[in-house]
Formats: structure tokens, sequence, C-alpha cells
């Protein structure tokens, strides 16, 4: 046991110590707390754009809302400079699609529409993310939804 510890802190430490990783380009991995709760993962096409995604559960909601598998995935544009401060805060938005499923209730396939903010600490490959999305629902049932979440992602 003591070797494991020992192992994960060598490996927090040089993760900490590395100035040169960035949030803005490669793949990053995480989770994320809201409706839905779950895996975030994020992969840059481009400086500025990215393909997001999550796999999680909705807990919130109606009687038929809740308890549901939701899957989506986003097309983000990410505004890099929009907050003009010592600290990166860009802001993002994004169009995607969501599916919730629930066996034996129905399935709800939807256009989600993303607008988010990120905070990248300086040195940590890690990125920060608050994230609202209003979600027009078109199969099973129309109407509207919406999802919101607060998670956190670690680039490789």
């Amino acid at each position: 046991m003591k070797k494991l510890v020992l192992f994960i802190a060598i490996i927090f430490a040089l993760v900490l110590s590395q100035s040169n990783y960035s949030q803005d380009k490669g793949f990053g991995l995480g989770f994320m707390l809201g409706d839905p709760t779950g895996i975030s993962g994020k992969a840059w096409i481009s400086n500025t754009n990215a393909i997001d995604f999550g796999v999680g559960w909705a807990f919130i909601g109606g009687v038929h809302d809740k308890n549901m598998f939701s899957v989506h995935v986003d097309y983000l544009i990410h505004f890099l400079d929009a907050i003009q401060s010592s600290a990166r805060l860009p802001l993002y938005i994004g169009i995607g699609g969501r599916i919730k499923a629930h066996e034996g209730h129905s399935t709800n396939i939807g256009v989600r529409g993303s607008f988010g903010i990120e905070w990248w600490p300086d040195g940590i490959p890690l990125d920060l993310f608050l994230e609202i999305a209003p979600i027009l629902k078109l199969v099973e049932e129309t109407g509207f939804d919406i999802d919101g979440a607060l998670g956190l992602r670690y680039f490789f």
C-alpha cells in the first residue's frame, strides 16, 4: 500500500511540475456533475474548435426524466479572449445532439445548444467548466428541456 501511495504521489508531482501542458489541444477526459452526471470528454480539432461529449445519468426532472441514461455530442466554438483577465477564462458556444433513454420508458432525441465558460489553470493540464444547454426535444415527444453541468477534465 505504501508503494502505491508513493507511486501516485510521484506521478502527481510530475504532472504538476509540467508547465508546457495546455488545455487548448489534444484530448481531455473527466467527469461532470449536474444533469447529466457522468463522464465528460473533449477533443480539439483546431485552435478554437472542439468536439465534446458526455455520457451519464439524468437524476433531475419529471417522473419520466429521472434515472435516464444520457448521451450528448457537441461541436464547440471557443472565444479565447472574450474575458480579459489574468486567468484564462474562455467562453464557448456549441450545437449538437442528445439522446436520453430509460428502459421501459420513452427515448428522447433532441438538438442541444451549449453555452459555457472554462477555467484553464496555468501549468496544470486541467480545465474546469460550467455549462448550460437548452434542448429542443424532437423524437418521442416534442418540447424543451435543459441540461447543466459543472465538470473537470484532464488533458493528455
